[in-house]
């Protein structure tokens, strides 16, 4: 039986978490999330929604976020592979425009927690990959906001070049066009 184990990222309150596995001759049972025990490792979290995204190999989503009333989010790949890059938006970090990548998979089972004031991208690796996406508070389709996933100020190394990007996420605001609008709490 292993217990969760809660690796921090390089961003300020960015986790990777590998949830608790038991494993049988039958089965394997995976908790992937507790309060308490989120809690008692310094994330506060209260999912109040759930999505799944499925898609083809070769998918970009993102850079996505909530520019008021922002969420918290826990992401895991339930089958296939994706990278996952967090990037923060919060203007009063000093990691402001910093980003960092993840490699997740269905077989390893492991999570990234996003804080509030992150945006997040998502490229799919394999066909029929499937996301899960957990987030708090509540999503206002009004405050739906991105920013254009090569903006030459954030200027992110994607881990590969291989994806499709939507005619919608082509033409989201730039880093610095974001910096620019008022954010409300």
């Amino acid at each position: 039986m292993n217990d969760f184990i809660f690796k921090r990222s390089l961003l300020d309150k960015v986790v990777e978490i590998t949830p608790k596995i038991i494993g049988g001759d039958r089965d394997i049972f995976i908790k992937s999330y507790e309060r308490s025990i989120f809690s008692e490792n310094g994330i506060d979290f209260l999912p109040t929604e759930e999505y799944k995204i499925i898609e083809d190999k070769g998918i970009f989503r993102g850079i996505h976020f909530q520019k008021n009333m922002p969420q918290k989010s826990l992401l895991s790949v339930l089958s296939g592979e994706a990278y996952i890059v967090a990037v923060d938006l919060n203007r009063e970090s000093p990691q402001l425009g910093k980003y960092e990548k993840f490699f997740l998979s269905g077989e390893e089972a492991k999570l990234i927690f996003v804080p509030e004031w992150y945006g997040v991208a998502t490229i799919s690796q394999k066909d029929d990959t499937t996301i899960s996406v957990m987030n708090s508070g509540q999503y206002y389709e009004k405050y739906r906001a991105g920013i254009c996933y090569d903006d030459a100020t954030l200027n992110i190394q994607w881990p590969t070049g291989d994806f499709r990007v939507s005619e919608k996420d082509k033409h989201l605001m730039t880093f610095k066009e974001y910096l620019g609008e008022q954010q409300l709490v």
